[in-house]
């Protein structure tokens, strides 16, 4: 199961929990561009994730795409580990 909350407006938060995989990693995307369809910059806190694969992986480069610079992920350990996995840790991940 798939929960997207937005927690601010300014500057747009979303916190995501649960899986993202190949069943709705599609929808995943979707569902955040809908929330920012305006916003220049998101933060996304995956701090809740429980599971994350590789088709997790390229929907966060698909929004990476859309947001560059201004896409922040707040990751779980299990989406931390999963990016630093395939070496994608230092486009992703902040380095506080």
């Amino acid at each position: 199961m798939l929960i997207i909350t937005r927690v601010s407006d300014t500057p747009l938060v979303l916190r995501v929990s649960g899986d993202v995989d190949i069943t709705n990693a599609g929808h995943f995307v979707d569902r955040i561009l809908e929330h920012a369809e305006d916003a220049a910059a998101l933060t996304l806190d995956l701090s809740e994730m429980t599971y994350f694969d590789s088709t997790g992986i390229a929907a966060l480069s698909r929004l990476k795409h859309r947001f560059g610079d201004g896409l922040t992920i707040i990751p779980s350990p299990i989406v931390r580990r999963a990016l630093e996995i395939v070496g994608l840790g230092d486009r992703f991940l902040s380095k506080r």
